[in-house]
């Protein structure tokens, strides 16, 4: 398996004001997070490296974790896109990253 490089995360914060109201929430599909917001769920899925992941081809899988939460009327999304080195973090302790540094932003 290859080693992940500098390409090796991309992180993206959208927050949209005014539609976390619960008639403006959208669906949120995912785990239960507790201690985000009023309320926040957690999704992880993966997909192959490669021009659809817009990274180079290479053996290790994109890792795709993502929390949503709803502040008052705010919803926000916190996706990390991630190679898991097999000698780095795994999955289960870069979802345990996120969510912590999630429950530390206000928005």
């Amino acid at each position: 398996m290859g080693t992940p490089g500098p390409d090796s995360m991309i992180f993206s914060i959208e927050v949209l004001k005014t539609s976390g109201s619960p008639l403006g929430a959208p669906a949120m599909r995912g785990e239960p997070v507790q201690g985000i917001g009023d309320r926040a769920t957690f999704s992880m899925s993966t997909e192959p490296a490669g021009p659809k992941s817009l990274r180079p081809a290479g053996d290790v899988p994109v890792t795709i974790l993502s929390v949503q939460a709803v502040r008052g009327q705010n919803l926000a999304t916190f996706v990390a896109q991630v190679l898991i080195s097999p000698s780095g973090p795994s999955a289960g302790q870069t979802k345990d990253q996120l969510i912590s540094l999630v429950r530390g932003v206000n928005f």
